[in-house]
């Protein structure tokens, strides 16, 4: 297949009007996670040290979510007659990633596990008395393989950093009504939100097949495709696709997949606030245990694995100031709010009296919408008082 230096590639899509994302930004929430820009931490105020860590996380880089995609694509291939000379390059080259991913669907990658580790090894490094000595940690995750793979890389790594740590880990069933919950109500709303599209997939399907009428559906399989090209980041592997599609069509499938979950988890009107209503119960769970944690006067922390939508919607709960966030809430920009491996850490300190949070999101300071004269720390229980009146307004 030939391929298209990256410089190059980079180049069109700025000229198109993609500021200055890179073609990986562009598969969106397959982005990998990149922690090299990591910013200064403002030192805490006066008499407060770190007495509690809550870490909400999206699974880490890994394979798309399942077989059935690689092997839907894969059926396309089957006819060799139906295929120019690209489509049977492209053909191998689709098998030589089946031979990865075969069985792998849904899973965390070597890449995943290794971000997963850094984020671990930082989080201790920052807040070195919450993980120390005999502290006791709670993980909790989805059912999902992704998430209760990363969760248990985390830990295996937090115990490296210390071994006396007191870890109780667990990923049931009984927990997905809280640490991943989707209503009825948000799963018609996401199955009746299809993207946007402002090109075709004429071009992509006559590239690959001589005779595109026998292709049953163009779309899905170039966006199916598309994805395949993004995730080959989360998995490091040889492989390239993204030299198959022109500058304005990854742009096109870039904007209209943020829209659509922009639509489905952001922060608008479009969603009825039926993303907050989902995330209700983990914000329930986060603030029992908080409270739990400050007033034990324990040093402990809870670490949470949920999916990438999940996430997404509580970072619109707390309104959270992170970056790639429009201003209508309709057009957010997944690979800088939702990469894979996305996490928030919640951090608390306490003076012995006063309690005070501080969020990073990706490992970033960030900002909420209440006063503090303390930014980017907020009191506790002015965090509490603000998103428990939202949550009791979404009715």
């Amino acid at each position: 297949m030939k391929k298209i230096a990256a410089t190059t590639i980079i180049s069109l899509l700025m000229a198109t009007g993609i500021m200055a994302q890179t073609k990986e930004q562009m598969g969106g929430i397959y982005y990998a996670y990149h922690p090299d820009e990591m910013s200064s931490m403002t030192p805490a105020p006066k008499g407060f040290d770190a007495v509690y860590v809550c870490y909400v996380g999206r699974g880490g880089s890994g394979w798309l979510p399942s077989d059935a995609i690689y092997e839907r694509v894969n059926k396309n291939f089957q006819d060799d007659a139906n295929l120019t000379a690209l489509g049977k390059t492209v053909k191998n080259e689709l098998q030589q990633v089946w031979n990865n991913a075969h069985g792998n669907g849904g899973k965390l990658s070597a890449v995943g596990e290794s971000q997963i580790q850094g984020i671990a090894s930082r989080m201790a490094s920052r807040c070195s008395s919450v993980f120390s000595k005999k502290n006791h940690i709670k993980a909790r995750s989805s059912i999902l393989p992704v998430s209760k793979k990363s969760m248990e890389t985390m830990t295996t790594e937090l115990l490296k950093q210390q071994g006396s740590l007191q870890i109780d880990m667990l990923a049931d069933q009984s927990d997905m009504d809280w640490i991943d919950y989707t209503s009825d109500e948000m799963r018609q709303l996401i199955k009746s939100t299809q993207p946007a599209y402002t090109t075709t997939p004429d071009r992509f399907i006559a590239t690959l097949f001589n005779d595109p009428s026998k292709i049953s559906n163009k779309r899905q399989l170039m966006t199916d495709m598309f994805d395949i090209a993004s995730d080959m980041q989360d998995v490091n592997t040889k492989q390239e696709f993204y030299s198959l599609f022109t500058p304005q069509e990854m742009r096109d499938i870039y904007k209209a997949t943020n829209a659509s979950m922009s639509k489905c988890n952001g922060l608008n009107k479009y969603n009825n606030k039926d993303n907050l209503r989902c995330c209700a119960r983990l914000w329930q769970n986060i603030k029992e245990n908080a409270d739990a944690a400050v007033t034990s006067g324990d040093k402990s922390a809870t670490l949470l694995f949920s999916s990438p939508e999940t996430i997404y919607r509580l970072v619109s709960l707390l309104q959270i100031n992170v970056p790639g966030l429009s201003a209508d809430g309709m057009t957010d920009q997944m690979d800088l709010v939702l990469p894979a491996a996305a996490n928030l850490q919640m951090v608390f300190y306490s003076d012995g009296t006063n309690t005070l949070v501080k969020f990073l999101y990706n490992e970033q300071e960030c900002t909420v919408p209440v006063a503090s004269v303390l930014e980017p720390y907020y009191k506790w229980s002015d965090i509490k008082t603000s998103v428990d009146y939202t949550i009791a307004h979404l009715m």
